[in-house]
Formats: structure tokens, C-alpha cells, sequence
């Protein structure tokens, strides 16, 4: 009973014309209770409606523990609310633009900055952040109290001294190791990293209240920042897309985290439209890189990149993630809806959720023939004792230029647990071997454990 190896990690490589293997809405993670391989293929979180707020899209999202009760901040369009552990939102102000917003806060004060401007609530009212000479602001960080404010496309950062409401024009430094302009400063444990255009460079508390931020020695990076957008905190240190069109993560030196295929993405993408987002789920701690082109996921419990997308569209509509107490919630990129992240949920907010994993095997010297094909699937788990979901299998015997026809098979009704699921007849494999595409979309919770074929008969 040979093996039909599933994919563990998303491959797609127009350029070389060779075989995708798509991954996606899955992730892989080791399982002791998987006796093929050890290896279990499990869905992302579904999602459900948690708040709805404004006309949307949901332009930022935000919280920290200990700020405002713990309460999330969410720009809907161009509405600041304040949205509470039930859902509940309140409107803070207005917070005109269309960009994406940043924001960092202390325990009584939030900014966020949109289109150029700061804006700062104490959880009740907002009210612009006065900058010297009105300055436009382009991102903004939280460190001991201070808040570090980047001017837009230059070098210069203000900072904001704890009990100040503006910052006072004299406090600013410049970061003028590395060249082009600061992009986005991101706190990262006790240190400020400033991206920049072709660079980066570490800058850390100093306790002088005339000087309160310093260059680290020897802290300069020649990896610089493509969008702004892309920096997000991820497993203890930061994550972006550099301007070479790698995704690298900080640590004593930045270190390439993306393979050939997501190197293709970000090449093919517009880098206006290129995103990141981050959320964690039952260890999974996921970086999510979205852009005009698509979504890819990278699960830094096993570093392998999966595909995510939304029902009818290339890319995932959850494009901004947020953690709460309990539970994650994300923002929707069209609505102003926010969801709750929930892996019991195997759709998005009521809409399918295709969900599909690939396998292959290589075929040397003649034709083999396929007598059936079985997939060792979680089955019997549908809710509702009167439906029949559905696994859809196709094949591809040229390198996956073309598929045969989708086959539908049972994933069995109720209670029916621990059947696999199996196809007859699967015609020969020729060379260069076969690709299987696995794939439902009704609404049932699956796990894929492991696929074989030529079983024998029972």
C-alpha cells in the first residue's frame, strides 16, 4: 500500500512552469496520535462575527492589556471606536484617510496615525497630536512611556515625554546611519528598530531625559523595508518584506524566512497593496502576508507557508489580527465587520471555506495503475445528522498543467467516525507522476492525517 506524501508547505512557481502544490486554508502540524507520518493537515480558524463597526473597512486594529480596560480600538473608514470584551462598540472621533493605520499606547493614552496625521484618545474623545511646524507623521512606537513619532518620508523622529500632549519641537532625533527615509518604527522588547528604505537600524533606551533614545552599536542592518505595512511583531522579534523582495526576520541579524514561491509573490505583487498581519492559535503563530495577488501564511511552529483566501477571492478578508484576552478577532478589508477567530468554525462568517491540501508521487519507467486512492480523514463530524458532506478529489498525470474532473466522496454522515474516504478506478499514473488535489468546502471541521493508494481490498 504505497504512500501518497501530502504536501506540508505551499509551492507555486509560474515563472518555472513546475508543479503548485497548494496548501491552502490548511497548516500543517506534527500530531504523536498520527501513526502514518506524524504529520496532520488542520483547517485555519473559521470566522464569526464579533462587532460590527461603521461602514468600514476596518483600517486599524488595536489593543494592549491594561489600556482602556483591555478594550479593542478599531478604525472603521473614517470612524475611531472602542469596541468592548462583548462586542459592543462605542464611537470615540473621527479619523479622516484611507490608509492603513498604526498605533501604540499607554495605560491611559492611544495614537494611531492615519494619511500623515497623529491622532491620540484617551478612551473617551480624540484630538489631532500637535506636531513642530506640522509635521506629517508616518507611523508611531511606545517605549517606557514615550511615545516615538517618525516624520513621514524622512529621517527625523519625534518623541512625546510621559505627561506631554504634543512633542516639543527640540525632541527629535535623526536616524542617520543608514539611508533613506524612516518607513516605520516598531518597538521589539526593550529596543526601537526603525525601517527605512534601504536599512535598518536598533535604537534603545538610554534613561537621560535630554537624549532618552541612542543608536546601538553595531545594530545597522543593509536589509531595508519595501511597505511599511508589512513590519509586524512575530515570535519574540519582527517580520517585513525587505526591499529586495525577501520576507526576513529580526534576530542578531535578519534572517530570510520565505522560499522561492513566496519570493515570486512579493515579486509579482503590487507593493503598494502589500500587508501583514499576525495572530497565534493552538501554538500555531502565524505571519500573514496579503497583497492584490493573494494571501500567504507563514507558521512559525513549523516554517512552512500556506495559502489563505476568502470564498471567490484570491486573498483572506481577515487582513488585520488582533489579540484579546480569550480569543483573537480580525479585522474584514471591505466591511466593518470584526470577527472572532474560531478553529470550531469551518467557514467565514456563515460563506464556505475551501479548504485544500495536495499530494504527489513520482512515476518512473511505465504507466502504474491505480486501483483506488484513500485519504485518512477526520469524517463523521458533521453537525447536522441529515447532511453528507463532501471531499472532492481531482488528479493531474502532466505536472499540474491540467486536472481530470472533480469526483465527489463522502466524508460520511454523523457518527460515522473513522471510515476513510475511497475512490476506485483511478485509471494509470504516468510519467512524471501523479499530483492529488483534496478539497471541501461544506460545512464540516476537517482534518487530513494521510493519503495512499492501491490499498488492498477489504
Amino acid at each position: 500500500m504505497p504512500e501518497l506524501p501530502l504536501g506540508v508547505t505551499a509551492r507555486k512557481r509560474r515563472s518555472t512552469w513546475t508543479p503548485s502544490i497548494r496548501i491552502v486554508n490548511m497548516v500543517a502540524e506534527a500530531s504523536d496520535t498520527n501513526q502514518f507520518n506524524g504529520i496532520d493537515h488542520v483547517q485555519r480558524p473559521g470566522l464569526v462575527e464579533f462587532a460590527e463597526v461603521g461602514t468600514g473597512p476596518i483600517r486599524g486594529l488595536y489593543r494592549q492589556a491594561g489600556t482602556f480596560n483591555g478594550d479593542f480600538l478599531a478604525v472603521s473608514g473614517v470612524q475611531w471606536f472602542r469596541v468592548n470584551g462583548a462586542g459592543v462598540p462605542t464611537l470615540l472621533g473621527s479619523v479622516p484617510g484611507t490608509d492603513r493605520n498604526v498605533a501604540a499606547a499607554t495605560s491611559a493614552r492611544a495614537i494611531t496615525v492615519s494619511n500623515g496625521i497623529a491622532y491620540s484618545t484617551n478612551g473617551t474623545t480624540v484630538t489631532p497630536v500637535v506636531m513642530p511646524d506640522a509635521r506629517l507623521v508616518g507611523s508611531v512606537a511606545q517605549l517606557n512611556g514615550y511615545f516615538i513619532l517618525t516624520e513621514l518620508n524622512t529621517a527625523r523622529f519625534y518623541w512625546i515625554e510621559p505627561g506631554q500632549v504634543d512633542p516639543d519641537g527640540l525632541s527629535f532625533a535623526t536616524t542617520e546611519s543608514t539611508p533613506g527615509a524612516n518607513k516605520k518604527v516598531e518597538r521589539v522588547g526593550d529596543e526601537l528598530w526603525f525601517f527605512k528604505d534601504e536599512g535598518v537600524e536598533v535604537w534603545y533606551p538610554t534613561g537621560d531625559a535630554d537624549l532618552p533614545f541612542q543608536r546601538t552599536p553595531g545594530r545597522n542592518y543593509d536589509k531595508g523595508c519595501r511597505n511599511r505595512d508589512t513590519v509586524v511583531r512575530v515570535d519574540n522579534s519582527v517580520a517585513w518584506v525587505g526591499n529586495d523582495g525577501f520576507v526576513y526576520l529580526g534576530a542578531n541579524a535578519p534572517q530570510k524566512i520565505s522560499d522561492n514561491s513566496v519570493d515570486e509573490f512579493v515579486r509579482t505583487s503590487d507593493g503598494e497593496t502589500l500587508r501583514a498581519t499576525t495572530y497565534s492559535e493552538d501554538g500555531h503563530e502565524m505571519y500573514v502576508l496579503t497583497s492584490d495577488m493573494g494571501t500567504w501564511a507563514r507558521d512559525f511552529s513549523n516554517q512552512q507557508w500556506s495559502e489563505f483566501e476568502s470564498y471567490n477571492r484570491p486573498f483572506w478578508r481577515a487582513h488585520l489580527c488582533e489579540v484579546g484576552t480569550d480569543y483573537n478577532v480580525a479585522g474584514d478589508d471591505e466591511e466593518g465587520l470584526i470577527y472572532r477567530l474560531d478553529p470550531n468554525v469551518p467557514n467565514d462568517n456563515g460563506v464556505f471555506m475551501t479548504r485544500i491540501v495536495t499530494g504527489g508521487v513520482a512515476t518512473v519507467g511505465q504507466p502504474q495503475r491505480w486501483n483506488n486512492l484513500q485519504l485518512y480523514a477526520v469524517t463523521g463530524t458533521i453537525d447536522d445528522p441529515n447532511l453528507f458532506p463532501k471531499c472532492r478529489i481531482t488528479w493531474s498525470d502532466d505536472g499540474g498543467q491540467t486536472y481530470d474532473d472533480w469526483e465527489d466522496v463522502t466524508l460520511r454522515k454523523q457518527g460515522r467516525y473513522g471510515e476513510p474516504v475511497r475512490i476506485n478506478r483511478l485509471g494509470y499514473a504516468r510519467y512524471p507522476g501523479r499530483l492529488v488535489q483534496f478539497q471541501v468546502t461544506d460545512n464540516v471541521v476537517v482534518t487530513f492525517s494521510a493519503a495512499s493508494f492501491n490499498a488492498p481490498s477489504r
